[in-house]
Formats: structure tokens, sequence, C-alpha cells
């Protein structure tokens, strides 16, 4: 009787882990399952973004969120503990760039929870922010 109990734990306890497993990575799944806009213009960016940006050399989010003004002809302003300007332009192959007064790299647009974000990305590939459109 006692091996038994000992068998049944252990498949429970295996039962309990593989349904954590799945349901795991079911949530993953739908996290890599954002959907990436193509943008066809800098244009459809312009307006206020508010979110994160994340340190270039530690790669960690920052505390204090900033707000980005995009205007329509792709240059921004981000305002946060420091003030940030630059510009966004788009590649032939459609890719969105950006050029600040410190860094580079692209940016990739997303809908999240039925939410445009922008995550900016550092050419060294780290993420740089991510920033939600405020309505």
């Amino acid at each position: 009787m006692r091996k038994t109990l000992v068998v049944t734990v252990v498949l429970f306890l295996v039962l309990a882990f593989v349904l954590t497993s799945v349901v795991g990575i079911a949530s993953l799944e739908s996290v890599w399952a954002q959907t990436e806009k193509t943008v066809e213009n800098i244009k459809s960016l312009a307006g206020t973004w508010r979110g994160y940006p994340y340190s270039f050399l530690t790669n960690t989010r920052a505390n204090n969120p900033i707000t980005i003004y995009i205007k329509e002809d792709g240059t921004y302003k981000a305002y946060g503990q420091i003030m940030v300007e630059g510009a966004l332009s788009l590649s032939q192959d459609k890719k969105i760039l950006f050029q600040s007064s410190r860094v580079s790299g692209t940016v990739t647009s997303h809908e999240e929870r039925g939410v445009q974000v922008l995550k900016f990305w550092f050419d060294n590939g780290n993420i740089a922010g991510e920033y939600e459109r405020v309505k």
C-alpha cells in the first residue's frame, strides 16, 4: 500500500509538472505571437508615446518613464530625466530606423493587448525602449 501511495504521488507530481510546462509554453507562445505591424510611412507613427528606456550598457529597464513626441516628419523629442532629440526614417525594405543625439538602431511596431507598441532596439541588438501609443 505504501508503494502504491508513493507511485501515485510521483505520478501526480509529474502530471502537475507537465501541465504547468504546457501552460507556460502556451503563455510564451502568446508573447511571441505579438503581431508585428509593417509601417508604410513614418507619418503613421506621429503622436505621443509613453514608456520606459533601457540602459545601453546593462540592458536593464529604467525606473522613470519617458514621453516621446513624434512629428509627422519623423523627428522626435523624448522627455524624462533628460531630453533627447532624434529622427525616425524608413529604409527601402520598410525597416524603421532611429538616430538620436545619443544612439541609433531600429524600431519595430507591434500590436499588444489591443495597443500599438514601439520597441526601439540598439544597433548591438539589445532593447533600447518600449513605448505605448497614448490615445
